[in-house]
This record gives C-alpha cells, sequence and structure tokens, in this order.
C-alpha cells in the first residue's frame, strides 16, 4: 500500500477506535493513518518497511498488516501492527492473514518474526499465543498517551524459510532431477511456453546435462561457465537462478540469465530474491558490464518481473519458433549493472 490508500486506511483506523484507545489512551485519526503509511522513524531507518492491505468487496479495507523488514538484523522482522475492521473479527481472517504472511516470509528468507503486545491487551496476547508466537521479554513501553509493560513475542520462521544458495555439487543430480521436473511443465495447460521446446520433447536432454556440469567446472570468465544457485526449503529445491558464458566471441563482459521457480513457491517473492542474488554475483565478480536474458513473448509474468528488476527491451523477434503449432516471438533483454560504467570489457 502507499499514500494513494489513505483515504481508506483512515476509514479502518477511525473504525478501530477503541483498539486506539485501548493502547494509547487517545482516539484515532488522519494522522495515525499518515504514520502507518509514512516512513519508519530514525530508530528503524535501518529497516524496510511494508504495508499489505486485504481488501473487501467494493474496496473498503478489511485488514492492514504493517511490517518491518531487517530489525535488529538483516533476518529478522517485527510485525507492527495487524488491524481488522470490528465486524469482520472472529470470522478468522486474522489466522488466515498470518498465514499467508508466515508463507511469505518464509520464502523472503526470514529467520524469525515478532510482535509487540501490551499488557492490556488480553485479546491480542491470545490470539498471537494461538499462532504460535512465545514471550521472549517484557520491556516499558509509550504509546501515545500511555506508558506501560509490553511482551514482545517471537516465532521462528527458520523451519520453514527458504534459502538461496549456490548449488553444491554433491546436489547436482538431484538438481537436475528438479530441472528435469519443471522444464518437464513447458507448453502444458496452466503453464504455456516458457522456452521453445515441444510437449514431445525430452524436457532435459543428455548433451544439455552435460554443459551444466562442465559449466560449473569452467573458471570465470572462460567460454562456456556456468554458475547456478538454488532456493531450497525443507531440503527441496523450490526454485533456481543460473548465469552462464554468452556463445559469441569477444563477450566475455557479458552474461545471459536463467530462472525458474516451483508452481507451488510463485507469485511470493522469491524471483526476485533469485534475481537479486545473481545480480549482486554479477556485480561484484568486476568482470561483467552487462547481464542479457530471452523471454518467449507471450510469458507476460516473467517479462513483467524483468521489467521490474531493471531489465530494458532491446529487441523482438515476432514468430521465431513455431512449436508443436503454435506461434512464439522472442523477446530479448538487457540490464547494464551497477558500477559496471568504466569496467574494462574484456576479450
Amino acid at each position: 500500500m502507499n499514500s494513494s490508500d489513505l483515504p481508506r486506511v483512515t476509514d479502518l483506523v477511525l473504525a478501530c477506535g477503541e483498539f486506539y484507545e485501548l493502547i494509547e489512551g487517545q482516539p484515532a485519526t488522519e494522522a495515525t493513518a499518515r504514520e502507518i503509511l509514512g516512513p519508519l522513524d530514525a530508530a528503524y531507518a535501518h529497516g524496510t518497511k511494508h504495508v499489505w492491505g486485504v481488501e473487501a468487496p467494493g474496496g473498503a479495507l478489511t485488514a492492514v498488516v504493517e511490517l518491518l523488514e531487517g530489525h535488529p538484523t538483516a533476518e529478522e522482522w517485527y510485525i507492527g501492527l495487524l488491524l481488522i475492521a470490528p465486524e469482520r473479527r472472529r470470522q478468522g481472517i486474522g489466522r488466515e492473514v498470518c498465514h499467508a504472511l508466515f508463507e511469505w516470509l518464509a520464502l523472503q528468507g526470514a529467520r524469525t518474526v515478532r510482535v509487540v503486545v501490551h499488557s492490556q491487551n488480553v485479546i491480542a496476547r491470545t490470539f498471537w499465543e494461538r499462532q504460535r508466537f512465545v514471550l521472549e521479554r517484557e520491556v516499558v513501553k509509550r504509546s501515545g498517551r500511555l506508558e506501560g509493560p509490553v511482551g514482545i513475542f517471537v516465532r521462528q520462521v527458520a523451519e520453514d524459510r527458504v534459502v538461496v544458495e549456490p548449488l553444491d555439487g554433491r546436489d547436482f543430480e538431484r538438481f537436475i532431477d528438479y530441472l528435469r521436473g519443471q522444464v518437464g511443465e513447458n507448453g502444458f495447460e496452466g503453464t504455456g511456453y516458457f522456452q521453445p521446446t515441444s510437449r514431445d520433447e525430452s524436457p532435459l536432454p543428455p548433451t544439455k546435462v552435460e554443459a551444466f556440469k562442465v559449466g560449473l567446472r569452467t573458471e570465470v570468465p572462460q567460454p562456456g561457465w556456468r554458475r547456478i544457485w538454488v532456493a531450497r526449503r525443507r531440503d527441496v529445491f523450490v526454485g533456481h537462478v543460473d548465469l552462464r558464458a554468452r556463445t559469441e566471441s569477444f563477450t566475455a563482459h557479458r552474461c545471459v540469465l536463467g530462472l525458474g521457480v516451483d508452481r507451488e513457491h510463485r507469485r511470493g517473492g522469491l524471483a526476485q530474491r533469485l534475481l537479486a542474488v545473481a545480480t549482486a554475483w554479477a556485480a561484484e565478480t568486476a568482470v561483467f558490464v552487462w547481464m542479457d536474458l530471452e523471454v518467449i513473448s507471450t510469458n507476460v509474468a516473467a517479462r513483467l518481473l524483468y521489467e521490474k528488476a531493471g531489465f530494458d527491451l532491446v529487441g523482438e523477434v515476432t514468430d521465431l519458433f513455431r512449436v508443436d503449432g503454435v506461434s512464439l516471438g522472442s523477446r530479448i533483454m538487457t540490464k547494464r549493472l551497477r558500477g559496471a560504467l568504466d569496467r574494462p570489457l574484456g576479450t
């Protein structure tokens, strides 16, 4: 959510006046809503704020969640606020929001999430304990006009979180099995085409498996090199990103990106995490100036993902492939790496 949602957030906080009287000893105002949507206090400026909204039919807000990422450390989070419209409470909405939140936090790689509960808010304490939060410590805190004890409750996310790490060579065969399953979805209903291969072809021929294996052993930026990072959850691969050499001569200053996320883990931010890891590695090598990719033109979700990640469209070939009787175009996209402006081009 952003500042354009101020009227809706204001309506919600005003409807929750009893909560603010209980916690702060003062009524809610538009300024209360502005604080939810506004910037972080200086004490938390090292973190990142996220505000979620849950809409009812018609566009009114049923609930608002305020999150703080990266406090006190990068893998720790806080729930600053969970506010639910009075008429929608005791209907399971809070539980559903928390379920979605914990799933999303796991995809972000969070280890723990905390919430501050005021001692006078007995109902909230019961709710958070039911969500598997446990009391970590008690402190005295001032909120609005009131000052008093609060409990800081914590829940572990680590056992369910998604870890992104370089592929360990000992896991290569497991990775290939995962990749076969993912590539095997290409061209089928619900997935569409994300690469120009037929449904009747082997999802991962031996020549390609060998290219992966050789590429991982090849030093950067020698021809044929490849590096792979995997997303792992409960020791199961749920996504990957790879960078590899271009095949043309005199292109050692560029690399090519490939990305995939398991169907059940899409639309939760994991693809963005994988992109960030690969981009950071490429920038830090001090070798690469450009990161390139090609995406099937009909793969709208992937196109939007790459556009948001800073990739620019440099060309499109319509009707480039005809696969299983389907015409497929290809979009060529590229991204200039930060800090690469004065970098030598390589050979």
